[in-house]
């Protein structure tokens, strides 16, 4: 194993952004082949959540999990530089290490040995996730933003009959139905 090559990242990424899939492809010395998902999660924090070993080359994994997904278009499937592969997954780790509690599958964390022996084969000196600095104007901004969007979204909702909240932002009433109902749940 102390040979082990890896010699392609494939990074699966979905418009949404909730999460990516980095792909390590690996060739072993006999010519085998494996590959390494690591799913990072970042609605929870950019943390890994899951990774297991495939058995393998990278491209029958790749076609079979675009099969899976029906080809689906917001999809995408970039490679990604090893180096920023290694500080991505990396960081990941760190995140979830720290989580309480802790993600589990069956795969994960039992594999996470394997995971970081060969991310340390990636070279380093790569670039993590990208967060943007918000400063209290931007926040407030949006914020503001938001709160104008969904007031347009449940006045557009009571014109219809349909249940929404109006207000000012501070405080916000619920406006019922035509019918004369006041619960939002129906």
């Amino acid at each position: 194993l102390g040979d082990i090559a890896v010699y392609r990242v494939i990074e699966m990424v979905h418009v949404l952004g909730d999460g990516d899939n980095i792909i390590l492809a690996t060739r072993l010395p006999a010519g085998h082949e494996l590959a390494f998902v690591v799913y990072i999660d970042h609605n929870m924090g950019t943390l890994v959540k899951d990774a297991f070993v495939v058995p393998e080359p990278i491209t029958a994994l790749v076609s079979m999990m675009r099969r899976a997904s029906d080809h689906d278009p917001d999809t995408t499937w970039p490679d990604l530089d090893p180096a920023d592969a290694r500080v991505r997954i990396t960081d990941a780790i760190d995140r979830a290490a720290i989580t309480v509690p802790p993600f589990e599958s069956d795969t994960w964390p039992a594999c996470r040995p394997f995971v970081e022996w060969i991310c340390r084969r990636l070279p380093a000196g790569g670039r993590g996730y990208e967060r943007p600095e918000w400063s209290d104007a931007d926040r407030d901004e949006r914020c503001a933003d938001r709160e104008d969007h969904d007031r347009e979204l449940d006045r557009g909702r009571a014109a219809l009959g349909e249940p929404g909240l109006v207000g000012d932002g501070a405080g916000r009433e619920v406006v019922g139905r035509r019918d004369g109902g006041a619960d939002p749940a129906q």
